[in-house]
């Protein structure tokens, strides 16, 4: 992916705005479903697709994505692991 592609991460990411802890990231089938359903087709495939990259690249520095994070670059990684895995499971994609 090329860095322009890349910032397609920062939809999933900017949810770590509102959480007070990593930990704290739950993802639904309900919430994926409302997620999911605020983008297009083609926008949503792009996010699954940096998804799938970023789970293959845990030593970019994601953390630059989202400035003023208070997360470790390891967890937000882990964050977007968890993601990916959540919408294979609940959305089956």
């Amino acid at each position: 992916m090329t860095e322009h592609e890349i910032t397609i991460l920062q939809i999933p990411l900017y949810a770590l705005y509102y959480l007070d802890n990593i930990e704290d990231a739950r993802a639904t089938r309900e919430g994926l479903e409302h997620f999911r359903g605020q983008y297009d087709e083609a926008t949503f495939d792009k996010i699954v697709n940096g998804l799938e990259w970023a789970c293959n690249n845990p030593t970019y520095p994601f953390v630059s994505l989202l400035p003023n994070t208070r997360f470790s670059n390891e967890e937000a990684y882990g964050y977007l692991v968890k993601l990916r895995q959540a919408i294979q499971e609940h959305l089956n994609r």
